[in-house]
């Protein structure tokens, strides 16, 4: 593997203001000058640029927010359009100037281009502009329509140490090729597939945590493609990935659509909640409470007896209801050997603005006074029945099914697995099995997307929950039991991959140092200035590490005795993580601005 030759990765935050040249707003067809010095660079893949080629022979749209001024470092998206021309889609300019970020796309790259030079052209235009104006160089994005959407994924893979990650709009391409399980403009085409990375150029572009952010449309003719990238490739691959869709065709896109991308690709992801169910660990947060549930094999086991339901209740809230929102993973299998068609499983999820509700025997339905999510598999059949039931006091719903169906290619032995993308204004439940269409029964504002086994939840404003609740957090609730309890046949739930949720609300302040010196690990002041103290009672050295919110590594730092102190003053204020994986700890802190 080649290594990426750095000089493009000086950080581009400035101390001065930098404003801008040309002003704000659209400026059209703006040629760059040559940068001072020849600057090749080299990709891990081996693909190799000289960015003053390309600025000697291409020109550039540019759209710069009017809230702009230089003084403050703002995010970068690079567009490569479908045709000749470097569109700058006018739907978007709203959320650019919400998000403060600059687009640059390059004229005369369309589809007829060869890819190299397609992004080479938007690199070199990316580089020029971070010589010239106030760049955040940890907000740097990918982005393109149609067959610039597949070039932009290509620029993104082959620089992952260049791009946060990509924004793609009604196109996309992936490193590798994918299983076709989903409707396509040209079956068997392998749309998806431009360039053959290695499993370890793979690995090297997963190192860097980049987040993909596929747009779409549900009369899209690439929408199957997009899906058999998702699905196949970035999901099974561990990649932070999401696909939003809206009406319409072939690269329909608005504010809103654009919004929500951006949303999920400026996500702090802050892990809230991860058991691995073995005896001795590794746990993070507080883990689970279990009732009737046992640990068995490093499973957690959930087996209801006659007239008791098993039960595992999470610890850690998980925070969604806000424009972030929150992601969850979890998975199970059943006990082959003692499958029963007599069986149910919930995932619950109970408003903890009255917090009595940890003390209560929650998990086998909603509440009707409490504001509820459950997520019901019913094993009746060999086909068995999901539902979503709601209950939403405030809104007049009890126990309303917003979704049922029942699912096409269960296996009693099979993993299930379950992926949910929340936030106040949707909810995305991905299942790892499809569903029967035939059966599917929802309401208005439930769609069954055309992959079969994504259920989207998108009420008009705040018709089905209220933006006021879960603003406390939700209690987590994992359940089995009997369809009929009389039934003397029994079933065990295996739970074997985590339960995690991501937020950026976790974090826990303390100004004084603790006066309990028998915790393992704890960092005070929380909130502080970037200076702050590590006590920790482990006598051997640790090393520590600490994340952005975007997951990037800002800093180590070697640890041995009970106390030191750090100096990351020069880091921008945010939130941040501080992890040590030999001790398998990690604390969130917050560094105000100064």
């Amino acid at each position: 593997m080649r290594k990426f030759l750095f000089l493009f990765l000086i950080c581009s935050f400035s101390g001065y203001a930098q404003p801008s040249p040309w002003g704000t707003g659209n400026i059209m067809n703006q040629s760059l000058d040559t940068l001072q010095s020849g600057i090749i660079i080299n990709s891990h893949v081996g693909l190799t640029f000289n960015l003053n080629d390309y600025l000697k022979n291409y020109n550039f749209n540019i759209h710069i927010p009017a809230n702009y001024n230089g003084n403050e470092p703002f995010g970068i998206i690079t567009f490569i359009n479908a045709s000749s021309n470097g569109n700058i889609i006018s739907s978007w300019l709203p959320v650019l100037a919400e998000k403060k970020l600059i687009l640059i796309a390059g004229n005369n790259i369309g589809n007829s281009v060869a890819i190299s030079t397609r992004v080479g052209v938007v690199l070199a235009g990316l580089k020029a502009l971070e010589g010239t104006l106030n760049i955040d160089s940890t907000r740097r994005y990918s982005s393109g329509a149609s067959g610039g959407g597949r070039s932009a994924s290509h620029l993104m893979f082959i620089f992952p140490e260049i791009f946060a990650g990509m924004i793609p709009n009604c196109g996309a391409n992936y490193l590798r090729r994918v299983d076709q399980d989903y409707e396509t403009h040209q079956p068997n085409s392998n749309y998806e597939y431009i360039y053959p990375y290695t499993s370890a150029e793979l690995d090297y572009v997963k190192s860097f945590n980049p987040v993909l952010s596929y747009l779409t449309s549900f009369d899209d003719f690439r929408e199957g493609d997009i899906m058999n990238i998702y699905h196949n490739g970035a999901e099974p691959d561990g990649f932070r990935a999401k696909i939003m869709e809206i009406s319409g065709s072939h690269c329909n896109t608005s504010t809103e659509h654009f919004r929500d991308g951006m949303n999920f690709l400026e996500h702090p992801f802050w892990e809230v909640s991860k058991d691995s169910f073995a005896l001795s660990g590794p746990i993070t947060g507080n883990g689970f409470k279990l009732i009737n549930a046992t640990l068995q094999n490093n499973k957690l086991v959930l087996n209801p007896s006659a007239g008791l339901a098993s039960k595992a209740y999470c610890r850690d809230p998980l925070y969604w209801n806000d424009p972030q929102g929150a992601i969850l993973r979890a998975s199970f299998r059943l006990d082959s050997l003692n499958f029963s068609q007599n069986s149910f499983l919930n995932l619950s999820f109970y408003d903890l603005n009255d917090s009595s509700i940890f003390n209560q025997s929650l998990g086998d339905s909603v509440l009707t006074n409490v504001p509820s999510f459950l997520i019901h598999y019913q094993f009746d059949s060999l086909s068995p029945k999901v539902s979503v039931v709601l209950s939403s006091p405030t809104k007049g719903i009890v126990s309303d099914t917003l979704f049922s169906g029942r699912l096409s290619d269960f296996k009693p032995n099979d993993k299930q697995a379950i992926k949910l993308h929340l936030w106040q204004n949707e909810w995305r439940i991905e299942f790892n099995k499809h569903f029967i269409p035939a059966s599917v029964q929802t309401i208005n504002s439930v769609k069954l997307l055309d992959d079969n086994r994504s259920v989207r939840i998108r009420p008009a404003i705040s018709t089905l929950w209220d933006t006021a609740a879960y603003k406390n957090g939700s209690l987590i609730s994992l359940s089995a039991g009997r369809i009929t309890a009389n039934n003397s046949s029994s079933l065990s739930f295996e739970f074997f991959q985590t339960i995690s949720a991501d937020s950026s609300k976790t974090v826990v302040l303390s100004d004084k140092e603790p006066s309990d010196h028998s915790a393992n690990f704890s960092l005070f002041p929380n909130p502080n200035k970037g200076i702050f103290r590590v006590l920790s009672t482990h006598p051997e050295l640790l090393e520590f590490s600490i994340y952005n919110s975007k997951g990037q590594l800002r800093f180590k730092h070697q640890h041995q005795g009970k106390l030191s102190e750090i100096d990351i003053s020069s880091l921008p204020a945010g939130i941040y993580i501080l992890r040590s994986s030999s001790i398998d700890t990690q604390i969130k802190f917050l560094i105000e601005a100064h």
